[in-house]
């Protein structure tokens, strides 16, 4: 048994109390007066060898009184050792491994997995054990249930097994999240047995300031879970990062556009001189002339670059410091995706008032993605050839049947075809181009004019408008257009209604392709479609329906997730290292950028590629400063490289003599105890008191 306030066992000397005033009653308490004695001074009782004790039981209870109550503010204690009687465990530890892309740094990571099986090989049999990893997300390695349900003489040998396939990541650090889920995982207590266990997390990191560890000084810690940080120290300190500086808002960088890049320097670093330069990733040197560049410890400096000495280059290296693993940085190059329309229409090319000069201005003439659209007149003879090859087929006019087969080939093998109403006549091209006996259409000019009024977002034809934010239709106003029995073509899916309830756009698929239909036309006399905003997406949508519509930045970061439009042709996406895997059909999202690289998609005739590099916020590798701890208000314990052996247990004395509360206990036993001394004092009194019966 242990004390809190072992010096109020000095109480305990009053023990010699009782024991004098037995003594002490050894005088009568009749007194007769003498008249001899008046004059003689009156001295006290003396204790002598021939003192005896009388009333032994009532002594003895007094002391025991009296020891109850020292021992009870004493505020006494059972060790959790002796808690634990029969059971090897004391503690409930989760140990947690910082897994970032700073941990690449020489010699980080190899200390960080010694010092966690340091901290496994001092843990016992009955100790309750997880692992678990972090960068941008907890990662569960070995939970508490995968530890208990393992045979006791098999868990060290697996956790030392799954810690050894481990390795960092390229992702960024973000330790206050991450600490904080594995503050209430080690908090939780289910299925735990009877006996308290002391809760511990282990923190084994190398700290550095760019791993977001502000968002802790907001956080309530569970009560009862000590945090101990084990800090890993770098060999070198003269670390710099190389990071891309993107145009906002540019998606696409040309080869002849200017670079820029930011070279950040460690304040810790004893460097400050430095070469970057275009490279190539299958060797270590630069090609061209690398630009020399002075960066003071502790500041950032941006660099323009030269002109790509060889288009094919899409990687930036940095020279001149210690650790590599923040020294290149990847800029793509993008793919060239030239394709063409083929326009059926009467109109010429020059007439502002007509939807041919409409269709050339909205898609882009030059760049990788340029488009060329060729003009084709309906009455001429047009060599099927001319046109085979387009991405996208527009009809804005009456078609004689020469074309009508060729393009309704066309739509069986999988192209798309927008078919714009300009007039009624157009009605005998719809209902051969769609497989139908005959299509009814007439005029339709509303009073004042007509809009879109029920959409269909979901539809890949308004994939771009998929954001709430671009939801607003109500300025396109449609001045007249051609009236659609939706009866007439069965199998078509109307995409857009106007807000008298006729159809607007509409959808057939025919074989592999799909016909297109929008029953009025762009043309400035028809509507304002062309002259709004949403013109040039819509038309970019069909023409690119397998685009990645939503993530247009030209740079990711690692675990940075892309959106894109629903695929339904098979489409391909190749990673950095060249290996490929198919995205399913469906798809909006990849979550698959793990590694810094250039990323590449392809599908339904186009290719899109991106770079992914790593986040700038790893490159600040200076170590958190240990007091950083204290302010965030985290419980820290221990914060040096020894961190790993569980406290001793009488530094937590006070919380386990405040769950036992044994001097209640003590107290209560003590008031009894005195009770019963005052019943049996009360009893031999009235004993006493009684009067002695006369011999006579």
């Amino acid at each position: 048994m242990n004390f809190l306030a072992p010096w109020f066992l000095l109480g305990g000397l009053a023990l010699g109390l009782p024991v004098v005033f037995h003594l002490i009653q050894r005088t009568t308490r009749d007194r007769t007066p003498f008249s001899s004695l008046r004059f003689v001074t009156v001295s006290p009782p003396r204790l002598t060898k021939r003192s005896r004790l009388e009333d032994l039981l009532l002594l003895l209870v007094r002391c025991l009184a009296l020891l109850l109550l020292a021992l009870g503010f004493a505020r006494p204690f059972l060790p959790r050792s002796e808690l634990l009687a029969g059971a090897s465990g004391t503690q409930r530890l989760l140990i947690l491994i910082d897994s970032s892309a700073s941990m690449r740094r020489t010699g980080v990571w190899a200390e960080a997995v010694r010092r966690a099986e340091s901290a496994l090989s001092h843990t016992q049999t009955g100790d309750q054990v997880a692992l678990y990893t972090f960068d941008r997300e907890l990662k569960p390695i070995l939970t508490f249930s995968e530890w208990m349900a393992t045979a006791s003489d098999q868990r060290l040998a697996i956790a030392r097994s799954r810690l050894a396939t481990l390795s960092p990541s390229w992702a960024s650090t973000q330790l206050a999240s991450c600490v904080e889920r594995a503050a209430e995982i080690v908090a939780e207590r289910d299925g735990e047995k009877s006996v308290p266990l002391q809760s511990r997390l282990l923190l084994i990191s190398d700290q550095q300031e760019g791993s977001h560890a502000d968002s802790l000084a907001g956080y309530e810690w569970p009560p009862g879970v000590s945090f101990e940080v084990v800090a890993i120290a770098a060999q070198s300190r003269n670390n710099a990062g190389l990071h891309w500086a993107p145009p906002a808002g540019l998606a696409d960088i040309k080869p002849s556009d200017p670079v820029q890049v930011r070279v950040s320097n460690a304040s810790e670093s004893q460097r400050d001189r430095f070469q970057v330069g275009w490279s190539d990733p299958s060797s270590t040197g630069f090609k061209g002339n690398p630009v020399e560049v002075t960066v003071p410890p502790g500041q950032t400096r941006t660099v323009t670059l030269p002109v790509r000495p060889d288009p094919a280059l899409q990687s930036v290296r940095l020279r001149g410091d210690d650790d590599a693993f923040d020294n290149e940085v990847f800029i793509p190059t993008p793919v060239s995706n030239h394709r063409s329309v083929a326009y059926f229409g009467t109109d010429p090319a020059t007439d502002t008032h007509q939807p041919l000069f409409f269709l050339k201005s909205a898609l882009p003439g030059t760049g990788p993605n340029a488009v060329e659209v060729h003009a084709y007149l309906p009455t001429s003879l047009i060599p099927t050839n001319d046109w085979a090859a387009s991405s996208l087929l527009v009809v804005t006019d009456p078609l004689p049947d020469s074309l009508i087969t060729p393009l309704r080939t066309r739509l069986d093998g999988g192209s798309t075809v927008l078919l714009s109403m300009k007039s009624v006549a157009i009605s005998n091209t719809l209902a051969q181009l769609a497989g139908v006996p005959g299509v009814s259409l007439e005029e339709a000019a509303p009073p004042d004019f007509a809009l879109l009024g029920e959409i269909d977002f979901q539809h890949p034809v308004f994939a771009p408008f998929t954001d709430p934010k671009f939801h607003d239709f109500t300025r396109i106003h449609f001045w007249k257009y051609r009236r659609l029995d939706a009866a007439s073509l069965p199998k078509a899916r109307v995409v857009a209604r106007f807000d008298h309830g006729d159809p607007a756009i509409l959808q057939l698929d025919l074989g592999r392709g799909r016909l297109i239909i929008l029953t009025s036309s762009w043309a400035p006399v028809d509507s304002q479609w062309a002259l709004s905003t949403k013109f040039v997406p819509w038309l970019l949508g069909i023409l690119e329906p397998e685009a990645v519509v939503e993530t247009t930045a030209a740079q990711l970061l690692v675990g940075d997730p892309w959106t894109f439009s629903p695929n339904t042709e098979p489409r391909t996406m190749r990673f950095p290292d060249g290996h490929t895997v198919p995205v399913p059909t469906g798809t909006t999202q990849f979550n698959g950028a793990s590694t810094p690289g250039i990323y590449r998609l392809d599908g339904a005739g186009s290719s899109r590629v991106w770079a992914v590099n790593l986040d700038p916020s790893e490159s600040r590798t200076t170590p958190i400063d240990s007091k950083e701890w204290a302010r965030f208000g985290a419980p820290v314990g221990p914060s040096s490289p020894a961190a790993v052996a569980p406290p001793p247990l009488r530094a937590s004395g006070a919380e386990t003599e405040g769950q036992q509360k044994l001097w209640r206990w003590f107290l209560v036993a003590t008031l009894l105890i005195l009770g019963a001394e005052s019943i049996v004092t009360g009893l031999r009194r009235l004993r006493q008191a009684q009067p002695t019966p006369s011999l006579a």
